[in-house]
């Protein structure tokens, strides 16, 4: 009996060749794809911070 929960999943960047097509779980779909909005939201942090430096403080008035 073939389980539910397994889909057939494929990198964009390589089409469906026969038994290049990998099983994974709904599960280890979910953990990958939770990891790589982690990470793009630190990259995204880092863009913007490099896109928008915060402005130089006021001259000190004495």
């Amino acid at each position: 009996m073939e389980d539910s929960k397994m889909q057939v999943v494929t990198s964009a960047a390589t089409p469906i060749q026969g038994s290049d097509a990998r099983l994974v779980t709904v599960e280890q779909q979910t953990s990958y794809l939770l990891h790589r909005v982690h990470e793009l939201e630190g990259e995204l942090a880092h863009v913007l911070s490099l896109l928008f430096l915060p402005p130089p403080p006021p001259p000190s008035v004495q």
